[in-house]
Order: structure tokens, then C-alpha cells, then sequence
């Protein structure tokens, strides 16, 4: 009897992501958003309608110090972080340079921290948000203040 070979299975991780590969991997520019050069240039990951977007856990509370009162509230016992005109109260979109800053970087919660330019959660938001009005767009270079 010969034994069938059998390839051996991806790990969880591997066959949760995969699941949703080929419906992402469509030839359209929304589905594959290309990151910008800077991450001061986008602020995408910033942006949402919803109150409960930005999770504050206890350590990033910790980290805000006496602003988290400010910028943070509590949606039934979890925190998040405030959203003002549709985006993080921390974000400043700056129209005349067409950069988008944080103004609490240094203190940021910590899934801010670990969203990297390029990684598969940040082409997921710029896919996912492809559709939506921008505030404003970079300037172009004969635009840019010298």
C-alpha cells in the first residue's frame, strides 16, 4: 500500500489572510492602493465616521498623561481616542503643505504605534477607503511654497 503524500496545512494566520486574498488582488487601483512615500502625506489610517475607532488601552492612557481626559473618551468601559470632523482629534491636516501630522506622535496609542506605511493593515485602510473624499490633496510641486 503506497502512502498518499499529503501537503502540509499553512498555520491559522496564513489560511484567515489567504481567505480574503483573491477578492483583494483584483486589477483596480482600489484594490491595490499604493502607499504613499511618507506617511506625512496620507493620514488615511486617521480617518473615520465612527466614535469607537481608535482603541486607548491602559498603558496608552498612561502614555497621554494629563491630555487623555482631552483627547480620549470612554464608549461603555473601553476608551477610544476622540474623532473630531471625521478624523483622530490628534491628526492635523495642514492644507497649504498638504502634510498630515500628529500632534500627540510621541505619546500615540500603541495600535498607531505598530501601523507600519505599506503593511498589509495600511493597504487594507487605503483600499477600504479608496472611495471617500479626501479633505484636501498634496500640492502639487508648482503649487508647494517655496
Amino acid at each position: 500500500m503506497s502512502k498518499r503524500r499529503v501537503a502540509p496545512r499553512r498555520p491559522l494566520r496564513a489560511r484567515v489572510f489567504l481567505r480574503h486574498l483573491p477578492a483583494f488582488h483584483q486589477r483596480d487601483d482600489r484594490m491595490h492602493p499604493t502607499p504613499p512615500a511618507e506617511c506625512l502625506a496620507c493620514g488615511t489610517c486617521c480617518y473615520s465616521q465612527l466614535d469607537a475607532y481608535v482603541r486607548v488601552t491602559g498603558a496608552d492612557w498612561s502614555r497621554l498623561g494629563a491630555r487623555a481626559e482631552d483627547v480620549a473618551h470612554f464608549i461603555g468601559n473601553r476608551a477610544f481616542m476622540r474623532m473630531v470632523e471625521g478624523h483622530c482629534i490628534a491628526l492635523h491636516p495642514d492644507p497649504v503643505s498638504g502634510q498630515f501630522t500628529c500632534t500627540l506622535y510621541e505619546q500615540r496609542p500603541q495600535i498607531c504605534r505598530e501601523l507600519s506605511r505599506g503593511s498589509p493593515e495600511c493597504l487594507g485602510e487605503l483600499a477600504h477607503k479608496a472611495g471617500r473624499p479626501r479633505p484636501f490633496s498634496a500640492p502639487s510641486p508648482e503649487q508647494a511654497p517655496a
